[in-house]
């Protein structure tokens, strides 16, 4: 029969040794400010850096952001349902520079989302202009993050 001391000891080094090994990002999530600019419009935003996110241009292959709708809206003026209908929205688009981008995310066949690049990104402390892609709800059902980025 074992002592808890030993016990409290073995998982203590466990978590030691997993930590060290995982580079100390067990069980955390990185958030990173982002601020989009676009006619007189700011949107101030956290962004969780997804691994997972591979959402990419498939002209460029460049990293797209994703935001959450009530951003989108915020910053661009599209509705909700603008944003729902991606394929109707750009029959007469209602903003200059929309175009749309395919993607398929876990338990959802696919589809497309509306984006737009963006010439006044800051991720961060590095301002770049970058490609943006507007979700049709929310993101992380609540979540403190309102976009996605790349890890």
């Amino acid at each position: 029969r074992g002592n808890v001391g030993s016990l409290i000891l073995c998982g203590g080094l466990c978590f030691l040794l997993s930590a060290v090994s995982f580079g100390g990002q067990i069980g955390r999530r990185e958030y990173v400010p982002l601020k989009i600019s676009y006619e007189g419009r700011n949107a101030s935003l956290i962004a969780l850096k997804d691994t997972g996110n591979t959402l990419t241009d498939p002209l460029t292959g460049e990293q797209v952001l994703i935001i959450s709708a009530d951003a989108a809206s915020r910053l661009t003026g599209l509705t909700l349902t603008q944003l729902r209908n991606p394929m109707e929205t750009l029959v007469i688009p209602p903003i200059p520079g929309l175009r749309l981008i395919p993607y398929r995310s876990v338990g959802n066949a696919g589809g497309f989302l509306l984006a737009k690049r963006f010439a006044d990104v800051t991720i961060g402390a590095k301002k770049q202009s970058a490609l943006v892609a507007f979700a049709s709800e929310g993101l992380g059902k609540g979540e403190i993050y309102q976009a996605l980025t790349g890890g």
